[in-house]
């Protein structure tokens, strides 16, 4: 299935692979034009199919990326990546916060009920 919804059936048997897969019948040098030839059919278009032929891209396809990105490699939009890891870094120091002055509110109130202060 694709990603807008659609399928396609193949008629007769069919092998699936995955590129770690040997694959005795297909030549080496047929295996990238084989790829690009599917992300064709799935409606894909790359500009640059050199790029898409990196080996970089095909770890990236082989985990079911979109883009080829792998982590601790090079990201194509650290933006976005970067404006996350602010967000939640914020989200966890307010949650230290709150709890540290949570504990401390909490300390008081019982010091003062039981009369704990020395």
């Amino acid at each position: 299935m694709f990603g807008n919804g659609r399928t396609i059936g193949f008629p007769g048997p069919v092998e699936l692979a995955g590129p770690d897969d040997p694959l005795p019948d297909l030549p080496a040098e047929r295996l990238p034009v084989l790829l690009r030839d599917i992300y064709a059919a799935a409606g894909g278009v790359h500009p640059d199919p050199a790029e898409y032929d990196s080996a970089r891209a095909q770890i990236a396809r082989a985990k079911g990326l979109q883009a080829p990105y792998i982590a601790g490699g090079l990201d194509p939009e650290p933006e976005i990546g970067l404006e996350e890891e602010r967000h939640y870094g914020k989200l966890l120091l307010w949650m230290v916060l709150v709890l540290m002055f949570g504990g401390f509110v909490i300390g008081i109130a019982l010091a003062l009920a039981f009369g704990g202060a020395p």
